[in-house]
Parts: C-alpha cells; structure tokens; sequence
C-alpha cells in the first residue's frame, strides 16, 4: 500500500514536471527514480544544531516547528498532574523553560541594544510576553501548582522584569547557557530522527479527505468565521465607544472610521444571504455609559524559587497586605444573602493565602511566608488594628459556610507553628480563642468547619493561656459530651476529631485547673476515657493515657476510679497489650494504686511548648476539599492560589518589593538564631506528660 502511494507521488511529480517544462529537473528526478530513492532523514547531531541556533537566536517559531516534528507527543493524566515517566517530566518541563527563555529574550541587553527605538523595544518585550501569557494559560496550565514553576505565573505582569529580584538571575548568560545545554543534550537523549513515511501517510489522508468532504464546507466555514469576526469587532468597538468619555482608548475619528468599515463587510454579508447575519453597528456618538463592574479578585501568591538555584532561602514574591484585607472585609461584607460570588472570591484568597504557606518547598521558606502575615497583622487581631470587630472574627463567624469554611483551614493551618499560636494570644488575642470556642460549640455535627477549629484549638492549647482561656469556656463540658456520645455511638467522630479532641483534653489535664475541670465535666469523663483504653487508633489510645495518668493524681479521681474497677481493667488489658502500651498501662496502674498519687503543683505560669513545635509545620495536614471552589474557577475562568494574589496584589514597585522581602528574611533569621531549633523526641513507651499536638507526637 505504501509503495503504491510513493508510486503515485513520483508519478504526479513527473506529469507537473513535464507540465511546467522543467525538463532538466524531469531528467534528474527520473534518473532518481530508477536508482531507487535514499533515505534522507536528519541525524541527531543536525537536528540538535537545528534546535540550539534557533533557542539562540530567539527564533521561537522555529524552534517549536522543530520541538513537534522531533519530541514524542508530551502525555498529562487526566487530573493535570504530571505523568510519572521520567522523559514525559523532563520534556514538559523543558518546554516550559524554553517559552520562558522566548519571553524574556527581547529584553535582554544585548536585543535592547538591536531595537531602532525605544518604541521597537517596548513593541517586541510586549510581544514576547503575550505569546507566553496565552502558553501559561493553555498548554502550561498544567504546572500552575507546581512550586518550580509557580513564581513563572506573575512574570506577565511584572512591568520590568530584568530589575525585579525575583527574576533577575534569568537575564545572566549562566542561566541561558545552563537552559541550551540541557536542550540539547535532552535532543540528543530522547528526541527522534525524521520519519521517511511521512509524506504517504499526508498524501493518503488528504486523499482520503477530499473524495468524503462536502464541496461547500470550506465556503462555510468561512461564512460562519466571518460571522464571528464581524460580532467580536462590534463588540469591542462598542467597548472603546462607551469608555470613549472617562478613558482616552481611542479617537473618535478612529471610531468612526471603524465602524463604518465594519458596516461595509455587515452589507457584504448581506448580500452573500448569510443566515443568521449580526445586527449592523450603530453610529451613536450619544450613548449612555455602562457602569463598569467590579474587577474579580482571585489571590494566589508565588515563590520566587528555582530548581537550579543552591540558595537556601526561597524568595518570596511581596504582595499588598493591605489591599488583600481590605478585599476580605469588603468582600465579607457583601456576602450575604445569595450572593455566592463575593462568597467564592473571599475563599479564594483565603485559599491563596494558606497554600502559600502550606505549599512552601521548605521550612526556611513556610517560616518566611508566616513572618510576612504577621508583619502586615493579615488577620488584624493586633490592638492597634482593631476596631468594632477583627477581621478574625468577620471571617471566622461568616454567616456563609465557605468563608467560614476556609477561614478555619487558614487558621488551622498556620497555627502549627509557634510564633501564629503566639499572634492569636497578643494584645486582646482572647477574642480569638473565643471565637473558635464559640463555633466549635455552635457546629452541629462533625463537619469540616469544626475540625479545623478543633484543629486550632488543640495547637492553641499548647499556650498556657488558651488552656486557661478554654477552662474558663467550659471546652471541658463540650469534650465530656462529644466523646460520650462517639463512645455510645449516637454521633460517631472521625479519626481526626477523634485525635485533636483526646490530644486537647490532655493537654487540659495537665493544669490543675483542667483536672478541677475534668473531675466536675458531665457526663462522666473517667468512664468515657475507660472505654477508649481499647482504641484502635493508636494515638487516641497515647492520649487517653496520658489523660487518665494524669487525673488520676487527684485522690477523687483514684476514688472513682476504683469504684468503676479501672484497675481490673487495666490489668486485663496489660496481658493483651504490645510491649509499648503495656508500659503505659503499667504506668497508671501503678498511679492508681499509689496511697497519695503525684504531689500537684499549679505551674500556670508556664507554657508547656518551646520552638520545637514548629516541627509539625512540616507535616502539614489538609483534609479534602470539595469541588465547589474549583468548578467556580473553572466556570468563571479566574485563577486560583498563587497567580490570583500575584494578579491582584503584587507589589510591583521594585524597591517596596526589595524593602519587604528584605524585612522579612532578617526577621526570620532572628528568629531562628535565637530560637534554637530542635525537633522534640518523645518516649513513646512511657505515657504523655507534656502538652502535644498529633504531628509532633507522630513518628
């Protein structure tokens, strides 16, 4: 079949030959034929040379002509996520770099220095830039949430990349040099020489196609385009006529003139009796202006790291913290009702904001994130910041359940670590413990809002005074209640909530106050506990063991234990226990037995967590989020976490940008020079005796 195609094409290039009088060329092609053709395919070698002349002469055209006639076809999941192939990564990620490259040619020095004038130079850096903003919201899309490439989203809208830090390091020869050379050594590693069965393969399909196509689809096709041209010309022409009186887009003669010739295609269309044919363009110089609408925010933050950089610092990109609270105030505050955009937009930023903090490559760089919310006061908790109410409580107390929702994931999420705790507890940081009190009590059932304040809460309680704060709310009484009904099954709790509800209840124990608090709690929480002894969740079982250990110094509580027959319990599970809970039972068996327990001493006046705790910062968990928030964005066509804060808030001024990362960065390494930071290591084999949280309790 293939050879019959070839015969066919050799035969059709004879009879034009022949045709157009091309005797000679006739002759040599025949001679050709009878000596049977060659393959004539590139080597590696000249098409690697192929690629390295056009990436440095910025010929972006050329260079991806090459990339799709040699690269194998790129493979993505469905979900957007990489394929795990090593070539398929590698090739993605090339590509990336190379429209990277391309976008940032035309302002290099040596380009700038090429331009006839400064109108030349501006013309072509805009050009680069348009054509890699349609790449990154196309086909690179795909690694928007990859920390790589994040900080690549914002590079559109700097206004001066080559004197932005962030991006500085691109414009030196080292990194374009270090980019051609991985090109080319990834052309002569994986790419594929050309296939000599190409042009049988075109001539076939286009056979193919002609004999089963309809002979007016092609003038259709053009109808139904210039249809669409014509409707899209008249509506930005209407555009620049309405914001003709407050912005000078255009001239009024250069309207004019536009519409009349869009007039003159509107009768041409006409009269080729197009169905369907748009309404013609008004002239109306006299129009009514249309209020314009609000811009959409959608914050999304980057970082400012690259794969080749050995720095150990991760730059992160400043954004205007008081624009970002303004919008959640104003945004909040027009949420209500059925208002579900306003609602959307407050929970993407929130988003924006924890992931920028979650999603943080390193510790170093987590660290430098949350020093740069509590700077800029994100949550305006501070005195000085306060007014009727925080933007703390506006969120957190919304009477919309996804800005609540995603108010809790932040908080959540950035009191696992010591210094957030600390923010929450300033000035009249009582609020805030109050507040995630007030709806941990007010959630009815296990939903996601109250795990994420349980979530906070239970980290909190590793402050002295949030522990006092929450025995003074009576979050007792509520554990007692909650964990009885788990216990009777009327409302089972998830392993989650089931964690942080133990984990705070011994924290809460470990303060005299707490086990006042505990011994007085209704229904009885000695029994509950008892019945949690046989957990199957190993970390519940830690925790109600360090809780009953606890308790149990207090001769009321021994009492009562003996009046449940604890200490026939604990003896029959010790024979069933592995070696480790087996120690610890041993450890309350031998509490309850003692005639006068521990001598109890109120040490209210410490905190019971040191900067070791922000360990667990690195093991940050996340519960599931629903598809809710993402259709939204995907409906509406708005970005999400980094590039809608860099959209919306990035400080574009290079100095203030300079001036913040700058404060940032010596704030945190003040602090982790004084803070002498060391992961805490516990003895598992022994119960619990200091304040925890599940992640720094973890293995």
């Amino acid at each position: 079949m293939a050879n019959h195609v070839c015969e066919t094409i050799e035969e059709d290039i004879s009879h034009y030959l022949e045709h157009r009088g091309f005797h000679s060329s006739l002759q040599q092609f025949t001679q050709d034929r009878i000596r049977g053709g060659e393959d004539a395919s590139n080597s590696l070698e000249d098409i690697a040379e192929g690629f390295a002349e056009a990436f440095t002469a910025g010929n972006h055209v050329d260079l991806f002509i090459l990339w799709m006639a040699h690269v194998p076809s790129l493979r993505f999941e469905s979900d957007g996520e990489l394929d795990l192939l090593s070539n398929t990564k590698k090739a993605i990620c090339l590509e990336f770099y190379l429209n990277l490259h391309f976008a940032i040619y035309p302002f290099r020095d040596e380009n700038m220095m090429r331009c006839t004038s400064a109108a030349d130079a501006s013309a072509k850096c805009a050009k680069g830039m348009a054509v890699f903003r349609r790449y990154i919201e196309g086909r690179g899309q795909s690694l928007s949430q990859t920390p790589e490439f994040v900080q690549f989203y914002a590079l559109p809208y700097i206004p001066s990349p080559p004197d932005h830090p962030t991006f500085a390091v691109m414009f030196t020869d080292q990194w374009m040099n270090e980019l051609k050379n991985k090109l080319v050594s990834f052309v002569m590693s994986t790419c594929v020489a050309d296939s000599p069965a190409k042009m049988p393969a075109i001539f076939s399909k286009y056979n193919n196609n002609n004999s089963n196509s309809d002979s007016g689809g092609r003038e259709g096709n053009l109808a139904q385009l210039s249809q669409k041209l014509y409707s899209m010309n008249c509506e930005l022409l209407q555009s620049l006529q309405q914001s003709r009186k407050t912005q000078e887009l255009a001239t009024d003669d250069y309207i004019e003139n536009s519409v009349r010739k869009l007039n003159n295609f509107h009768q041409t269309m006409t009269n080729l009796s197009l169905s369907s044919t748009p309404p013609q363009l008004q002239q109306t110089k006299n129009h009514q202006q249309q209020p314009k609408a609000e811009p959409k925010h959608n914050a999304n933050t980057f970082y400012s790291s690259s794969s080749s950089s050995s720095s150990s610092s991760s730059l992160i990109a400043p954004i205007d913290f008081l624009t970002v609270k303004k919008d959640l105030f104003n945004l909040a505050k027009n949420s209500h009702g059925h208002d579900i955009d306003n609602a959307f937009q407050t929970a993407l930023i929130l988003q924006a904001l924890r992931w920028r903090f979650s999603r943080a490559p390193t510790h170093e760089a987590r660290l430098n994130v949350l020093i740069a919310y509590l700077r800029n006061d994100i949550l305006c908790v501070s005195k000085s910041s306060r007014g009727t109410k925080t933007l703390f409580e506006t969120l957190l107390l919304h009477p919309s359940p996804i800005i609540a929702e995603y108010a809790g994931r932040f908080i959540n999420s950035i009191t696992t670590m010591n210094r957030a705790r600390q923010y929450l507890m300033t000035n009249e940081g009582e609020s805030c413990v109050g507040c995630l009190v007030k709806v941990l009590k007010s959630e009815k059932g296990d939903t996601v809002l109250r795990q994420q304040v349980l979530g906070s809460l239970q980290k909190s309680s590793l402050k002295r005074f949030a522990q006092l704060e929450m025995i003074n709310r009576d979050v007792m009484g509520w554990i007692a209640i909650t964990l009885d009904e788990h216990v009777r099954e009327s409302q089972i709790l998830l392993d989650y909530s089931l964690e942080y509800i133990t984990a705070l209840l011994m924290n809460l124990c470990l303060r005299t106050r707490g086990k006042e608090a505990a011994e007085s709690a209704k229904p009885d929480l000695l029994s509950t506990l008892t019945s949690l002894l046989e957990s199957e969740n190993v970390q519940v079982r830690n925790y109600v063991n360090g809780t009953v250990y606890s308790l149990l110094s207090r001769s009321n509580m021994r009492d009562r234990a003996i009046g449940i027959r604890l200490d026939e319990t604990l003896q029959t599970l010790t024979k069933v226990s592995s070696d480790q809970f087996k120690r610890q039972l041993q450890f309350i068996l031998d509490q309850l037995i003692s005639s006068s327990g521990e001598v109890e001493s109120d040490d209210d006046d410490e905190d019971d967590e040191g900067d070791e705790h922000e360990e667990a910062a690195l093991n940050l968990e996340e519960s599931a989020e629903d598809g809710g928030l993402e259709d939204y964005t995907r409906n509406e066509n708005m970005p999400s976490g980094e590039a809608l804060l860099c959209a919306n808030y990035l400080i574009r001024d290079v100095n203030s940008a300079r001036m913040e990362t700058a404060l940032d960065e010596e704030k945190a390494a003040g602090g982790r020079k004084n803070s002498g930071f060391e992961p805490r290591s516990f003895d598992q084999d022994n119960v619990i005796r200091r304040a925890v949280t599940p992640h720094s309790y973890k293995n």
